[in-house]
């Protein structure tokens, strides 16, 4: 599984409320702009970048979202499970068993082919959303774990 798609998974459940902050702060940078000191084409910069970002977040999750119902119910509730701490409401539903981690792995294989199939590439991650300060950390951080866990 590639950085990216684990990058995905990890911030998908917080797109929406950093969405919501980055309009938060849109509107703070507007009201407050008659007190800044910037100019007022810088000031306007920065609000439209804020904007911009906030576009790409919102695309994001509807690209996740289309993605997400295209992946059978057992793989979206394994990603559920480990990913976004969703409780199974199947019974049977057993995370410590050797069957888990097999499925568990068929599920990222399933997210990662549907992913692939949007047009939702590392290369396209990378040169659309590296420049999102948070997605850009986690991104940074899943290297990094990754380059441990190899050199363990």
């Amino acid at each position: 599984m590639c950085y990216y798609e684990k990058t995905l998974l990890v911030s998908y459940t917080t797109l929406e409320s950093v969405v919501e902050e980055l309009e938060g702060l849109v509107m703070a940078k507007a009201l407050a702009s008659f007190s800044s000191r910037d100019s007022c084409e810088r000031q306007a910069e920065k609000i439209l970048s804020l904007i911009e970002k906030k576009s790409k977040l919102i695309e994001l999750k509807q690209k996740l979202d289309e993605v997400f119902v295209l992946m059978s119910s057992e793989s979206l509730e394994l990603i559920s499970y480990k990913y976004f701490k969703t409780e199974s409401e199947r019974p049977d539903f057993d995370h410590t068993s050797r069957k888990y981690f097999r499925k568990q792995i068929k599920a990222l294989k399933e997210f990662s082919q549907k992913l692939l199939k949007a047009g939702m590439t590392e290369e396209w991650f990378k040169n659309k959303f590296l420049d999102i300060s948070f997605l850009n950390s986690i991104y940074s951080r899943m290297k990094k774990n990754e380059s441990k866990e190899h050199a363990a």
